[in-house]
């Protein structure tokens, strides 16, 4: 099967590898401190019976201990959940002061409320939020008690100004105007480009494709989704509700970026009942309160910071040494180095354990195979993610450390984590795919076609339901101009890209992965309507609006790119592949899910011997 090149970077792999199955994190504003009070007196989050499991996992014979998991969920989110730790404290010894009380029926009424907001029965959300974002009941309820604090403390300062409520209502139902737009970086190229558009206002949509350096935007003739007040650039949106239909604007500055645009049409703004505009300004009211109280919560942590003696233990190398087994004291009380370590089993352990598991069948194949991983390798796979990723020196050589540079301020990891979690696992499951990948000059010849080929630009329509297909697509064949093509897109499309900007979709390439779209496409002549194209659940009507030019026309001068791009897309695709084979050839018992897992097929059916043994 031809390959077709797709940029894949090493967080792909680390998400495969690391994060296989681990739920989605939910940050709370703060949470009621481990092995404290909470709501009714209830002492929540002591961990004593998940402190009697001291092995946490077993692959395949070999033993994850508490401590191994501890240090490693340490190394990565320590930081992060002391200073977790240290606010909960903070707020939990003010509300306390304030004396402030949240009954549990507070905090089931606002957990019943939040599975409203959901449109979700209670256990049902509660169901979501342990198994797709692993958060369990009691951690939940801690984070909505410390959260109905928050709002009590806060509540003193808190002020909700009408005319917010006014303007939020307005950005919701108010006029809007789509229009296309031009963006260039530098004035004097603007202004030329502005000279074109105003001597040719027609050619506005090609003057975008051809000139603008918003790449989103020139893909689709310019269009973006309509502009609303009160949302984004204020400049922007005063120079736009200025403009009558057809009108071009003079330049406007935003951010760096000269904008030139084009008003399509004008939206009137809504018609709503009263009860409806009741309804929408309730829920902005709920949502202007839930923003301010985060600021102020912020703003109140900081005062508390400053108000408050702490001394961060675990961060601090000379204070660890003459304070051993403490993390940190706020105001005297002290945070331990076990309750830290427990704090990011329970909030990370899952995560992390699944991250450790993994990592261990790598090093088991690797063993049983006699490969191994050395520095060179990583060193290589390193260079590579630099080049990949756009990190290269002016003589076009890798430049690794801007890029290790990236990846430590985007992740906030270290180094030698980024190679841990990332890097290591990239290596080993090369080398264990290597061999079985080769490439055929038809790849070669399908990368270039995908890559450098003409592509078919084209309006789209795409619906979910056959029946109103049919209807559309005859409606579009009545009047097959590209204007009435755009009305129905918006009307009845239900991507959201083509929907807002009227059927305009980036041109459609060969070898895309959508082979009837593709074949429908560059069936078209320009201004020919499609049919119906059943593509997965949904049906699309395309209008073609002409072929592009491509840029490179000899395969031979991109081949060694080519090759290089197409190699490094089949061993991902043979990575994936073996990581599933390996870890459903495996026995895993993972007790602080409480989970095990068998292997789909006989040990003595298998051909590769996995070491059974209990390593240190």
């Amino acid at each position: 099967m031809p390959v077709v090149i797709r940029s894949v970077s090493w967080r792909w792999l680390a998400a495969l590898v690391l994060i296989m199955n681990a739920g989605l994190a939910i940050e709370a504003t703060a949470q009621i401190p481990a092995t404290r009070v909470g709501p009714d007196t209830q002492s929540i989050g002591d961990g004593n019976q998940a402190n009697k499991i001291t092995v946490l996992a077993v692959v395949n014979g070999e033993a994850i201990n508490r401590q191994q998991l501890a240090q490693e969920c340490l190394s990565r989110y320590g930081v992060d959940a002391l200073e977790s730790m240290i606010n909960r404290q903070l707020i939990f010894n003010e509300s306390q002061r304030r004396g402030i009380h949240i009954s549990q029926t507070d905090v089931d009424a606002e957990i019943e409320r939040m599975a409203q907001k959901f449109s979700l029965p209670r256990d049902r959300w509660l169901e979501v939020l342990e198994q797709e974002r692993g958060i369990p009941l009691d951690r939940y309820q801690q984070m909505v008690w410390m959260e109905l604090s928050l709002r009590k403390i806060a509540a003193a300062d808190l002020v909700i100004d009408p005319a917010e409520v006014d303007k939020r209502l307005e950005a919701e139902i108010g006029a809007q105007v789509q229009v296309r737009m031009i963006s260039l970086r530098t004035r004097s190229r603007a202004e030329e480009v502005l000279e074109l558009a105003k001597a040719n206002p027609d050619d506005f949509g090609k003057l975008a494709k051809d000139f603008s350096e918003d790449p989103n935007s020139a893909s689709a003739r310019g269009l973006i989704p309509p502009i609303r007040r009160h949302v984004g650039d204020p400049e922007l949106e005063r120079a736009v509700f200025q403009l009558n239909e057809g009108e071009i604007s003079e330049i406007i500055e935003v951010a760096s970026q000269y904008l030139i645009v084009r008003c399509e049409r004008i939206i009137p703004p809504r018609t709503i009942t009263p009860d409806v505009r009741r309804q929408a300004e309730h829920r902005i009211v709920d949502y202007l309160t839930d923003k301010k109280v985060g600021e102020l919560a912020d703003r109140l942590l900081k005062q508390l910071q400053t108000q408050v003696e702490i001394v961060n233990v675990y961060n601090d190398s000379e204070l660890s040494q003459s304070m051993p087994g403490i993390a940190a004291t706020v105001d005297n009380a002290q945070i331990t180095v076990r309750e830290l370590s427990e704090e990011c089993i329970a909030r990370y352990g899952m995560e992390v354990l699944t991250g450790e598991m993994n990592r261990t069948l790598l090093r088991q194949q690797l063993q049983a195979r006699k490969l191994r991983v050395t520095d060179a390798d990583l060193q290589v796979e390193i260079e590579r993610a630099a080049e990949t990723n756009g990190y290269t020196l002016g003589d076009g050589s890798p430049d690794v450390d801007q890029w290790l540079t990236h990846v430590l301020e985007t992740e906030g990891a270290t180094v030698d984590l980024y190679v841990r979690d990332a890097v290591w696992p990239s290596v080993a499951l090369k080398k264990l795919v290597d061999d079985q990948v080769t490439i055929t000059e038809q790849d070669i010849q399908s990368g270039f076609e995908a890559n450098y080929g003409e592509r078919v630009e084209v309006l789209a329509i795409v619906m979910q339901n056959q029946r109103i297909a049919q209807r559309v697509w005859q409606m579009a064949t009545e009047s097959p101009t590209n204007e009435h093509f755009g009305e129905l897109a918006s009307q009845y499309s239900e991507e959201p890209a083509s929907k807002a900007n009227y059927g305009s979709v980036p041109p459609i390439a060969r070898h895309s992965g959508r082979p009837q779209l593709e074949d429908e496409a560059f069936r078209l002549q320009e201004g020919e309507i499609s049919g119906l194209i059943n593509v997965g659940p949904t049906w699309v009507i395309i209008k073609c609006l002409g072929r592009t030019e491509p840029i490179v026309t000899d395969i031979e001068d991109v081949r060694d790119e080519l090759q290089s791009h197409i190699r490094e897309q089949k061993l991902r695709i043979a990575m994936a592949q073996e990581f599933e084979k390996i870890y459903a050839s495996a026995q895993i018992d993972n007790f602080l899910a409480g989970t095990t897992q068998s292997p789909s097929e006989p040990r003595s059916a298998r051909g590769t011997n996995l070491p059974f043994q209990t390593k240190n």
